[in-house]
């Protein structure tokens, strides 16, 4: 509620012309943002775009969750499925939202083929544009702030970037683009 009713109108007011309707604001997170992200996405009807890098693509029950994040899940969220499926990606897929994934194919959390299938489920759900950014890098700053900044223009409304595909780092190999 503070996001929707507090903060977006207070920066909508001081900021003419920035955002003011759905499809001119973006959410975007990483990691546990990513979550995050793709809650906000489904749960507020906010956002016409979202970006989730390296999500957390949780589901219940907890225990494949490494120890230093699963007591907060198990404190915040209920651990029966019928009870999480409001904040689960899985079954929300991020609403009506278009959405890019990405993720850093040497993820020490190994969520590149989770991201991978969220992204399937997604456009076989038949879910609004979903594009997929898989690349060289990991559970870091160093693919997420590239992928980023790539990201940029579309987060601000612009067409999703023509050169997506190209390499993120000059040392890395090419990403790959799935739409």
């Amino acid at each position: 509620r503070f996001l929707r009713e507090e903060l977006l109108p207070r920066m909508e007011r001081a900021h003419p012309g920035f955002g003011g309707a759905r499809a001119a604001r973006t959410v975007a997170g990483l990691s546990m943002g990513g979550f995050g992200a793709l809650n906000l996405a489904a749960r507020t009807e906010t956002f016409g775009r979202c970006v989730a890098l390296s999500p957390a693509l949780v589901d219940v029950p907890f225990r494949g969750v490494g120890f230093w994040i699963r007591w907060s899940l198990e404190r915040t969220f209920p651990e029966d499925a019928a009870g999480f499926a409001p904040w689960n990606p899985w079954k929300h897929l991020a609403g009506d939202t278009a959405l890019v994934l990405g993720c850093g194919t040497e993820d020490k959390y190994h969520l590149a083929p989770a991201t991978e299938a969220f992204a399937r489920r997604c456009r076989e759900a038949g879910h609004p544009p979903v594009a997929l950014i898989l690349a060289p890098g990991g559970h870091d700053w160093a693919f997420w702030t590239p992928t980023f900044e790539r990201l940029a223009p579309w987060m601000a409304g612009e067409a999703l970037p023509a050169d997506l595909g190209a390499p993120l780092r000059t040392t890395a190999a090419a990403p790959t683009l799935e739409r």
